[in-house]
Order: C-alpha cells, then sequence, then structure tokens
C-alpha cells in the first residue's frame, strides 16, 4: 500500500499545475530578490496614460539586469503554459474521451 501511496503522491507532485505552481513560486522569489517593488511604484506613470504607462514598462525591460529580464521572460512563458493547458482542460470537458454506453435492447 506504501507504493501505491507513493506513487499517487509522485504523481500529484509532478503534475503539470504543480510545475506551474512551483515554477511560479521559484519566479516570484527571484523577482522579490532582484527588484524593488515600493521603488517601481513610486516611479511608475498613472494608469490613466496607457501610451506612459507602456514606455515606462518597455525601458523598464530593456534597461535592467539580464537576470531580471530572463524573470520576465519565464513570466511570459509561464503564463502562456497555463493558457494552454487551461484551453485544452476546457476543450476536453467539451468533448470527453468516454465510449458510448451499450444499449440492452
Amino acid at each position: 500500500m506504501r507504493r501505491v501511496w507513493a506513487i499517487y503522491v509522485y504523481r500529484k507532485a509532478t503534475s503539470p499545475m504543480a510545475l506551474q505552481t512551483y515554477v511560479f513560486s521559484f519566479l516570484t522569489w527571484q523577482l522579490f530578490l532582484y527588484v524593488s517593488m515600493p521603488s517601481i511604484v513610486a516611479n511608475m506613470p498613472s494608469a490613466t496614460h496607457p501610451v506612459a504607462f507602456a514606455e515606462f514598462y518597455f525601458n523598464s525591460f530593456v534597461n535592467t539586469e539580464f537576470w531580471v529580464q530572463m524573470i520576465a521572460v519565464g513570466f511570459m512563458s509561464l503564463g502562456i503554459w497555463f493558457v494552454r493547458n487551461t484551453v485544452r482542460n476546457i476543450q476536453a470537458q467539451k468533448h470527453p474521451k468516454v465510449a458510448p454506453a451499450r444499449s440492452n435492447i
């Protein structure tokens, strides 16, 4: 029974959602190590000016350290991975792979 439980825990720990959670946690931890969030908020323009807002984030990305850029790319990749898995799960629910029931007539 212990082996069955170990296999169950292993499968849950390596599921796509669990892996996404691990990657998200790691990237968030790294982001807070490298980036000062209060400084970003203090320097950021108002969200009511979308062009200035977008320009600020673009310039922030271009003029930052390589590791911070890699963390940002990691977040973007994680977002794409999450959306892809979500779409696949929704499609799987619409079209379940279940054999049709037999008729006993």
